[in-house]
């Protein structure tokens, strides 16, 4: 039972760091200066790729310690509100 979650849980971490290591430049210049348009929509894909990461491991936490995932229209705030 927990084994693949936790197995899953280190997949999509690792998927997280990869992101982070492959983008770094990117992020460090955006810190550094106001970023382009360019910049702007590859930081925000960025943004919502990790987001989902951290967004599939709180489900895969709820879905193995709560036993259900949230259906509700606010399933996102309830997921994190657990």
């Amino acid at each position: 039972m927990w084994g693949n979650a936790i197995e899953q849980i280190s997949a999509e971490r690792e998927q997280l760091n990869l992101l982070l290591t492959t983008y770094y430049l990117l992020i460090k210049k955006c810190m550094e200066g106001e970023p382009d348009a360019v910049e702007i929509m590859a930081i925000s894909a960025l943004l919502n790729a990790y987001y989902t990461g951290i967004e599939n491991i709180f489900k895969r936490i709820a879905k193995e310690i709560d036993g259900f995932l949230p259906r509700s229209a606010t399933w996102h705030r309830d997921l994190l509100e657990g």
